[in-house]
């Protein structure tokens, strides 16, 4: 069982907790579908899912010029745009942190792999500690390895 060290820049989501308890399952459904859409659009890769919160990895897209940094504040932008136009909105937290990420397979879970690290720990607590919603939190980290979008407000 080999463990692999990264450096890498992740997108955390939650919904907020009274949105997890009272969300309706098609509305729940919806927000899976435009993640999925995201993942595919950006080329990311989902590292966690649970039906209320959720861990993905992104990855420069050259063609467009784009860091890692670039791509998931990009993907956080557009699904709190989205959650935003809902009625009525979802109440959806997004951090995005850079940083070191451990993967290591896990024997119990059929091939799926385990993450941990500060790429995760600092993303969740981006949410943790801000908690605005349908707002992306990113960290000084992100802020630093932004290209395309650096020059944004």
């Amino acid at each position: 069982t080999k463990s692999q060290v990264d450096i890498a820049c992740c997108l955390f989501w939650i919904l907020r907790s009274e949105e997890q308890t009272t969300i309706h399952r098609e509305r729940l459904l919806k927000l899976h579908q435009q993640i999925l859409s995201c993942v595919h659009l950006f080329k990311a890769k989902v590292l966690l899912d649970d039906a209320t919160s959720g861990l993905i990895r992104g990855f420069p897209a050259q063609t467009e010029d784009m860091s890692a940094a670039d791509v998931m504040v990009r993907m956080g932008q557009i699904l709190c745009r989205w959650a935003s136009a809902e009625d009525p909105p979802l109440a959806l937290l997004v951090g995005v942190h850079e940083g070191v990420l451990n993967t290591i397979p896990l024997c119990n879970s059929d091939g799926r792999q385990g993450v941990w690290g500060d790429a995760v720990g600092m993303a969740r607590q981006l949410v943790v500690l801000n908690a605005r919603d349908r707002l992306v939190h990113l960290s000084e980290a992100v802020r630093n390895s932004l290209w395309r979008l650096r020059l944004l407000p």
